[in-house]
């Protein structure tokens, strides 16, 4: 699954329909969300991110990443 959406905010909901309806997905779906409304806020509100911000929401991109990986791996995709 993929999307051409600009608004970047329908692949959590894509996240949601590949998990189909599990808990880990929707967590995960909700993060990204996070991270794409402090990407907007800063992208769009013409101010620059904290330090704190910033770091926060590198760590949790990894962490997400991380997990996109795992999951993707261990159910096949891409090999």
């Amino acid at each position: 699954m993929r999307s051409t959406d600009p608004n970047h905010l329908v692949l959590a909901d894509l996240l949601r329909s590949a998990g189909r309806g599990s808990d880990e997905f929707e967590t995960h779906a909700r993060q990204l969300v996070s991270l794409l409304q402090l990407k907007n806020l800063i992208e769009y509100e013409a101010r620059t991110a904290r330090l704190a911000e910033a770091e926060d929401a590198v760590k949790r991109a990894r962490r997400l990443v991380d997990w996109a990986l795992k999951t993707a791996t261990e159910s096949g995709i891409g090999q």
